[in-house]
């Protein structure tokens, strides 16, 4: 999940409230296979990284449009190493004013012009063959809307942390991806790839700035079938550092959850839905425990620390619970 804070009155006019269109592609008639688009704020090293490893992976103008659609970043010049790296082979376009994640996400998918899209986000990478192997894997399953690999999360450095457990033991369909989905966020934007058309029908992300990939995904699996590779193929980079904003202080954060669990119980089975968010809240409800332990442990924020702890209870309660929450209390208390 990527975030950004903002508290202006132009962050909200600039948050879609529904989402937005994606007008169908009338371009060229030979069209590449895909298009890989990397919207970039900031972060210039990472960026390097990412864009080197897609560029390992170029298969051609023909069939590999790449792309890097910057916000407006203000620290490094993004045009200078795009250019330095991939030369003419990288097209490069950037925001007239900073627009904000989603709008930016509207307007890489507005300048795809491949049958697949992949939205790369400049902080993480893929592994060697993720292209090869996805499109083997789409070729294999052409009722597919989307698909996605295993991969690894890291920390900022770039040091292994771990890999996601596997959907599946062979790629194909998951036949239950919806109900999946439901229960938490189980994929993260860098290993899913999805069809263009897919966007065009469904609209782009809209309304939140924490969840807003989990939002997508859930609609894409309740139209579509999404296919799925075993091997690990992309990464994922965990940035602690994020949670120290006023999004995470004032637990927003899990406002977004919730408003992607109520927004999307349409798509679910009705007899089914209960079970899946009771599942859904309970996962979060400990995830904002954990997240509340970091805010003090390592932020020192006792607001941001409280705010995650009085989320996590009004989500879900669990003897288990309790005993976690103390736990925080008690270091406040000892060391307030």
């Amino acid at each position: 999940m990527k975030m950004e804070n903002n508290n202006s009155d132009f962050f909200l006019q600039r948050t879609p409230k529904s989402p937005p269109v994606i007008p169908p592609y009338s371009g060229e008639a030979k069209r590449p296979y895909w298009s890989v688009m990397i919207p970039v704020y900031n972060q210039p090293e990472y960026f390097k990284e990412a864009l080197q490893k897609v560029l390992a992976q170029d298969i051609g103008r023909n069939q590999m449009q790449i792309m890097v659609v910057d916000d407006h970043s203000t620290i490094g010049d993004i045009e200078e190493i795009t250019r330095a790296l991939g030369g003419d082979r990288v097209e490069y376009y950037r925001q007239p004013q900073n627009v904000g994640s989603l709008r930016n996400l509207e307007t890489c998918i507005k300048l795809s012009r491949g049958y697949w899209v992949h939205l790369h986000h400049c902080d993480d990478y893929v592994k060697p063959g993720f292209y090869q192997n996805m499109q083997k894997l789409l070729q294999g399953f052409p009722e597919a809307g989307a698909a996605f690999c295993r991969y690894s999360y890291i920390r900022e450095s770039g040091v292994f942390l771990y890999h996601t457990q596997p959907e599946s033991d062979v790629p194909g369909i998951v036949p239950d991806m919806l109900e999946r989905l439901g229960t938490r966020q189980r994929l993260q934007s860098v290993a899913m790839v999805v069809k263009r058309e897919v966007y065009e029908k469904l609209g782009s992300f809209h309304s939140i700035h924490y969840g807003e990939d989990w939002e997508m995904w859930i609609r894409i699996a309740a139209h579509y079938p999404i296919a799925y590779h075993p091997e690990i193929m992309a990464a994922y980079r965990r940035h602690q550092g994020s949670i120290t904003g006023a999004y995470f202080k004032g637990a927003r954060n899990v406002e977004d959850l919730r408003f992607v669990m109520e927004s999307t119980r349409h798509l679910f089975d009705p007899i089914k839905w209960k079970a899946i968010n009771r599942k859904a809240r309970k996962f979060y409800a400990f995830y904002a425990l954990d997240t509340a332990n970091y805010m003090w442990h390592d932020v020192r924020s006792k607001e941001g620390a409280m705010a995650q702890m009085n989320a996590a209870f009004d989500m879900y309660t669990h003897p288990l619970m309790y005993w976690k929450a103390l736990k925080i209390r008690i270091k406040i208390w000892i060391n307030w």
